[in-house]
């Protein structure tokens, strides 16, 4: 304060100090965009993951559902380290601890 300019506050002070909780609320909201996707193939798609899933289902094939379900798992942890990643660099660059 004391005569720093206002854009220098915001490059140094408030920006670094704001990206965990950008990043936090970027990490829910694809998680739960992940879900919703998947929730949708499993009730009315004709192709994905979901659908894969209710034809095994239907054919009884447990091991297919199982597949679906670990790739499920997977492909959301891949996109949660992407965001850490992501959230590690941009706090760096910043000047974060």
């Amino acid at each position: 304060m004391l005569g720093t300019p206002s854009r220098r506050i915001i490059l140094e002070v408030l920006l670094p100090a704001s990206v965990p909780s950008i990043i936090a609320g970027l990490r829910i909201g694809a998680g739960l965009g992940w879900q919703s996707l998947v929730g949708a193939e499993l009730i009315v798609a004709s192709t994905g993951v979901g659908f894969m899933m209710v034809q095994a289902q239907s054919a009884v094939s447990t091991t297919t559902v199982m597949v679906g379900m670990a790739a499920i798992g997977f492909i959301g942890v891949l996109i949660d380290v992407a965001l850490r990643t992501i959230e590690a660099r941009i706090h760096r660059r910043l000047g974060g601890a």
